[in-house]
């Protein structure tokens, strides 16, 4: 749909052809609703459903739409009711998604209890590539993505302005996933163990196991009250971190005392190529291990007032 500025509303009788495969909107289109939930052979929604109490476009609209594919962008999400409707999205039914963005809109305290319902019944499908989070309200993260549920497939992360949030995914058991960033967490306090995805290593596997072996790029930008980056606990030597992480920042984090630079028993991120820290006022040093950094290129530390030197 091209300049339709002005339009409020599609004809009810949009709602009849059945047979359509493909809704293509060249801005969000806000007011624009029509009943979407018949469409049961509906391929593509380009790419924006935004949700509107005025336009009565609910989220349990999509949860017969299970052929659709490629990128779904769900915004408005402070108007979905609770976990259930949540749910009645059927998002893991959508096998042939592959990237997912959540976004929920102004901050609103009054909404932490809710956005937390709202996203433990958010379940992804197995195959999904890439998820971002925006504004996410809750204090705490979906069960799914602490408890190594997330899709194996994922290649990309990304939670930005979750501003109430204290926590971050498992990930570290992700077979496929080359970026990581978490934006504008005002609440995080702590990097934990967790991060690490050991745990959802089966028994025998942990004395080989590799975590994070794809990981190329990892961020975190904006977390002012975080202080602590967990370094993964003493265990099997043959437990590799981070083997192939290229670039690595770390910016705006005034609480971070320490980062950890490490493969695993003091070794340090062979792949690293970029290591830019800014604005970390409370980081004194960088670990030793950086001296196996032996593919870093590019080191750059700018306004830590705290920083003394390696």
């Amino acid at each position: 749909m091209e300049d339709t500025w002005n339009l409020e509303t599609f004809p009810k009788e949009m709602e009849n052809l059945i047979n359509l495969r493909h809704v293509y909107f060249h801005r969000r289109d806000e007011a624009v609703s029509f009943g979407m939930g018949r469409l049961k052979h509906l391929q593509t929604i380009s790419p924006f459903f935004t949700l509107d109490k005025e336009s009565n476009r609910r989220i349990d609209e999509l949860g017969g739409l299970n052929q659709l594919k490629g990128e779904l962008i769900i915004s408005g999400l402070e108007h979905v009711r609770d976990g259930g409707q949540a749910r009645a999205s059927n998002l893991v039914g959508k096998a042939n998604l592959r990237r997912l963005t959540l976004e929920w809109g102004e901050y609103d305290e009054e909404r932490k209890e809710k956005d937390n319902d709202v996203l433990e019944g958010l379940r992804l499908n197995d195959e999904l590539e890439f998820l971002k989070i925006d504004r996410f309200m809750g204090s705490k993260l979906a069960s799914w993505m602490m408890s190594g549920s997330l899709p194996l497939n994922l290649t990309e992360i990304r939670l930005m302005r979750c501003i109430e949030c204290e926590q971050v995914p498992s990930l570290g058991h992700l077979p496929n996933l080359r970026l990581v960033e978490f934006s504008e967490m005002s609440e995080l306090k702590c990097v934990g163990v967790e991060f690490y995805g050991y745990n959802h290593v089966n028994g025998a596997a942990k004395k080989k196991e590799t975590l994070f072996p794809a990981l190329k790029s990892f961020t975190i930008y904006y977390c002012p009250a975080l202080i602590k980056w967990e370094e993964l606990p003493p265990t099997d030597e043959k437990v590799a971190v981070f083997p192939c992480l290229e670039e690595l920042t770390i910016d705006s984090c005034d609480s971070l005392e320490f980062i950890p630079i490490t493969l695993g028993k003091g070794k340090g991120m062979p792949c690293l190529r970029k290591l830019h820290i800014e604005d970390c006022e409370k980081l004194s040093s960088l670990p030793t291990s950086l001296e196996y950094c032996i593919s870093l290129q590019e080191l750059s530390i700018k306004e830590c007032d705290g920083y003394q030197g390696m």
